[in-house]
């Protein structure tokens, strides 16, 4: 049933790119599935968190922890918990998305494909990740107006400090969400500078130079958790720095064609930002190298802003005109195919590498409370 409802809802959200109210149903949908479905990978952990939380002192979050703490006051169960974090977190997701995205229901059907499944399995840093989205329309609030005055210097404002503040919360429910209050700064410096601050910050994480300001962040959050990741103990699979660089990459190649070849495209203000934004996420692949592979979930937390930037830029003028290319046709061709090999090379490697479609992608279709309710009701 919930592959039917996402199968359809899906080719709905394709039709009908902008309908508001196909929109609600995909959300919906959306949340039905992040608050109902059991037996993913990281079930058990969580639920631990939350039904027995002294064994996880020290180890959680401070906000996170928070919430747990209230909501076991009101007497939630574990799902009851769920339920309401995951609607927090769509209505979050929705608010973005609706305010920034030109076709928000492509959006929406390019995130269940990926990182959606993930974010389920993640409800920490899935929810870190809904606030960071959120604070997306705080950090492209100034885009336009250094647009309209490019020889402006970028400045600070109070957008600027909006954003900061939804980034310290984010990272009071996922440590690594502080690694995010970096790019208000790439985003005011230019291309060239991006660069060269992304090559020295690589070269601070595999130095080992940063090593103590990593520590204090996570301990400021009272979680000590990443001390284990921040030493030479830590587990690395290098394959992730696959699934960290190959979305940023991609964007990237996307925005250059993009840019190169404006005649064809709608103008787009966020375009270079979302470059350069792509740009300083590179150092990921230094801190997988240096310290952990679990980084690699930072850019599931960009990927959706990508998809909107990227999107943002077609407009309706037909590839194809009585039989034949327009003059379209192949730059939007091959920022098709870019975000096509994206896609495959994520899934590949989640599937082929990884073999984790029955612990990621299985669940979210096969084990559902309502679905469950559903069936057994019409038994």
């Amino acid at each position: 049933m919930i592959a039917i409802a996402s199968a359809f809802t899906g080719a709905a959200g394709f039709i009908k790119k902008r309908s508001r109210a196909v929109f609600i149903i995909m959300l919906l949908l959306l949340w039905v599935i992040m608050a109902f479905t059991y037996g993913d990978a990281d079930e058990n952990v969580y639920s631990s968190r939350y039904n027995n939380p002294e064994l996880w002192t020290g180890n959680t979050e401070l906000l996170f922890s928070a919430m747990i703490s209230l909501s076991r006051s009101f007497g939630l169960t574990y799902v009851q918990f769920k339920a309401v974090v995951r609607a927090f977190q769509i209505i979050l997701i929705g608010a973005a998305v609706w305010r920034l995205a030109e076709y928000p229901n492509l959006v929406l059907l390019l995130y269940f494909i990926y990182p959606f499944a993930f974010n389920v399995t993640q409800i920490r840093n899935s929810l870190a990740c809904s606030v960071f989205m959120f604070s997306w329309i705080f950090l492209l609030a100034d885009d336009d107006e250094q647009q309209d005055f490019p020889h402006t210097r970028p400045r600070f404002t109070v957008n600027d400090l909006y954003y900061f503040i939804c980034i310290v919360v984010a990272g009071f429910i996922h440590t690594s969400a502080f690694f995010w209050i970096i790019l208000p700064f790439a985003k005011k410096c230019s291309m060239k500078l991006n660069i060269i601050i992304m090559a020295v910050l690589n070269i601070l994480v595999i130095s080992g130079a940063l090593t103590q300001l990593l520590l204090a962040l996570t301990h400021l959050t009272g979680n000590y958790r990443l001390d284990f990741y921040l030493t030479p103990k830590a587990s690395r699979h290098y394959s992730q720095i696959v699934l960290a660089l190959v979305p940023q990459l991609c964007t990237i190649a996307a925005g250059v064609v993009i840019n190169r070849h404006r005649e064809v495209f709608r103008p787009n203000s966020h375009l270079n930002t979302i470059i350069k934004l792509n740009i300083i996420q590179i150092v990921l692949a230094g801190i997988i190298i240096k310290y952990t592979s679990e980084v690699y979930r930072m850019q599931e937390g960009l990927a959706v802003l990508n998809y909107i930037i990227i999107l943002n830029s077609f407009d309706g003028r037909p590839m194809v005109y009585h039989g034949k290319p327009t003059e379209l046709f192949r730059p939007r061709l091959l920022v098709i195919a870019i975000l096509v090999f994206e896609f495959a090379a994520i899934l590949l490697l989640v599937f082929c590498r990884w073999h984790q479609f029955e612990y990621i992608y299985a669940p979210i279709f096969e084990n559902n409370i309502l679905q469950d309710a559903v069936y057994a009701a019409l038994a």
